[in-house]
């Protein structure tokens, strides 16, 4: 986790997902998915962009959500969920 601290900042609640085994997203796959979406205004009102795209972890495809604020270089929420058939 001490190399994903220096790539970015994170929300105390993104903190905890990343120091979860079981929740962590590498920190390669956050970057790509910001830099490689434009991103959309965040539902909940903030000024943060929340960044989509479709990740594999162990073997499984899952869809990636990372809410993202350019502006303090945070990452504020990132779950992901299994895609459906």
């Amino acid at each position: 986790a001490k190399g994903s601290r220096e790539l970015f900042n994170f929300s105390t609640r993104a903190a905890e997902h990343m120091a979860e085994k079981g929740r962590a997203v590498p920190i390669q796959i956050l970057e790509q998915t910001i830099k490689g979406s434009k991103g959309v205004i965040d539902p909940r009102g903030s000024r943060a962009l929340m960044h989509t795209t479709k990740m594999w972890k162990n073997g499984k495809a899952y869809n990636l959500e990372v809410l993202y604020d350019e502006a303090t270089n945070s990452i504020w929420h990132f779950k992901y969920s299994p895609v459906k058939p």
